[in-house]
């Protein structure tokens, strides 16, 4: 019999509405960054925008939140 793989935790809404925010202050801090010419600050700014992002749409669905 194989082992049972235990389900992830729950993520609560609070999470989900932290994700978004911080992906949305990313995005605006990125575009600043950009129009600046921080090529590295922006890039790393991009990524956290998109980690948000993903957190969201991957946590959304099993929440019955809109994804975006």
């Amino acid at each position: 019999m194989a082992p049972e793989i235990p389900s992830p935790p729950a993520i609560s809404p609070e999470a989900l509405e932290v994700a978004r925010y911080a992906a949305s202050l990313a995005a605006q801090l990125e575009a600043m960054a950009v129009a600046a010419h921080l090529d590295h600050l922006a890039y790393f700014l991009g990524l956290a925008k998109a980690e948000g992002e993903l957190f969201v749409r991957s946590n959304a669905q099993a929440d019955g939140s809109k994804g975006d």
